[in-house]
């Protein structure tokens, strides 16, 4: 008799059970209360914020880069011209019109030849500009 599941021992457990079923059913036909889609507001303007925050210097970041292979590459092959033909100093543009540079990289970039060796001046920032190698 204990294990039938609608005895009379079990009809206060049942009946318990179907009224919690009752009360999630007509709360699932409520939707959702003011306070829980503002929480999910706030939670959404967070992560918003931390996501902008971390994409904010990434064009500069990529600039710098671009600009920095740039002067490597500047570098190399002035430092490869040099070895094969020793006293020869060439400008950037020289480089690029004797097709050892795939292309002018424009204004910024600047060879030098010193008693330190080879240095490219490239620009980092408007009126900002590093050394490679450093």
């Amino acid at each position: 008799m204990d294990s039938a599941p609608y005895s009379f021992q079990n009809y206060g457990v049942w009946k318990m059970e179907n009224r919690s079923i009752k009360k999630w059913r007509q709360r699932k036909n409520q939707g959702f209360t003011l306070i829980e889609l503002i929480v999910v507001i706030v939670i959404i303007g967070i992560l918003a914020g931390i996501i902008l925050a971390a994409f904010k210097g990434l064009p500069d970041r990529a600039s710098n880069s671009a600009n920095l292979a740039i002067a490597r590459t500047i570098f190399s092959t002035a430092a490869a011209s040099e070895a094969t033909s020793p006293g020869a100093h060439y400008s950037v543009s020289q480089l690029a019109d004797n097709g050892l540079l795939e292309s002018d990289p424009g204004s910024g970039f600047i060879l030098n030849y010193g008693t330190d060796g080879i240095q490219v001046t490239y620009p980092v920032k408007p009126g900002i500009t590093k050394t490679y190698p450093e």
